[in-house]
This record gives structure tokens, sequence and C-alpha cells, in this order.
């Protein structure tokens, strides 16, 4: 019998075994790697969003407040708030615009406006 060649079945299910932790390792990469993906297109759309948000308001004519511009359907779960924040004695103006998706912040963009 010493003469035999060939694998005992517990090298076998060593082999396996190993074949097993390094599959699972790679599939957790993959995971980690498909969430951030995720996470960098949420806040690149953000960001592409708010400053299109940041333009609109800065074209518009210098008021109090300023309506966020209607923000294309693809977009659905995206929405867009504007706030102004009007220095003492001052024709400047602090303008912020907020980006959320499914109500959490994803970019937020501060700009300055002069009424001149």
């Amino acid at each position: 019998m010493n003469g035999e060649k060939g694998s005992s079945l517990v090298e076998i299910l060593v082999a396996v075994a190993l074949l097993g932790v390094i599959g699972v390792s790679l599939l957790g990469g993959v995971n980690c790697a498909y969430n951030a993906l995720i996470v960098t297109d949420e806040q690149d759309i953000g960001k592409n969003l708010a400053q299109s948000q940041m333009e609109n308001a800065m074209k518009a004519d210098y008021a109090m407040s300023y309506p966020a511009a209607p923000i294309p359907d693809v977009y659905q779960y995206y929405t867009a708030e504007i706030d102004t924040d009007s220095f003492r004695d001052s024709n400047i103006q602090k303008i912020t615009v907020t980006i959320m998706h499914q109500g959490d912040e994803v970019s937020k963009l501060e700009g300055y406006k002069v009424h001149r």
C-alpha cells in the first residue's frame, strides 16, 4: 500500500477549504469595490446637480431666496435645496445648495453673490 500514488481525503478537504477561503475573500473584495463605485457615482451626480443649481441661482436676479431648478427625471430620487444668507448691511449674499439622495445629503456647494 505504501507504493500507491494519489491524494488522500484529508489533502483534498484541505485544498477545497483553502479554495473556499480564497473565493470568499475575492467576493468580499469585489463587493467592497462595487459599493465604493455606487457611493462615488452618487457623489459625482450630486456634485454636478449642485453646480447646475448654483449656476441657475447666480444667473437669476438678486433676491432673498431662489427656487430650485427642476431636476431631470433620470435623477428622480435626488432633491435640491437652496438657502440664502445675506450679510448685515451688505450687498453680499451667501448661497448654499444642498443635494439630497433619498433623504441623505450627498453634496453641498456654497457660493457668494453680489447685488450690483
